[in-house]
């Protein structure tokens, strides 16, 4: 276990939060694209190497996101949330299967963490 998964493992434990909870109140920002777009061209332009850009606005819960998400894109709405151990096991589960197959997996360990 890497140090930051042994402090959110520890934090969590001192929340009494499971990892459910956790993803379902961690937080994501949002930012309008045409702000972002800008934010991303300055940072070309007039950035300097080695330097770090924050380019978010609003803080909303994953959960949040999936709902703006969904209503701004008129897709169906994420419905059920999955703990990310369970995600990393069905991930490695599609790679195999997929490796098996000669197919492409629908989800991966390095999109999983």
């Amino acid at each position: 276990m890497n140090r930051l998964s042994a402090t959110v493992k520890s934090l969590r434990k001192q929340f009494k939060m499971t990892q459910e909870d956790l993803s379902l109140k961690s937080v994501v920002g949002l930012r309008f694209v045409l702000d972002l777009a800008a934010g991303v061209i300055a940072a070309l332009e007039k950035g300097r190497r080695g330097e770090t850009y924050i380019l978010g606005n609003d803080v909303v819960t994953f959960k949040d996101f999936a709902r703006i998400l969904s209503e701004e894109s008129g897709c169906r709405r994420i419905r059920l949330f999955l703990p990310c151990p369970l995600v990393r096991k069905l991930a490695s589960f599609m790679e195999k299967r997929a490796a098996r197959k000669g197919t492409k997996p629908l989800l991966t360990t390095s999109a999983s963490l």
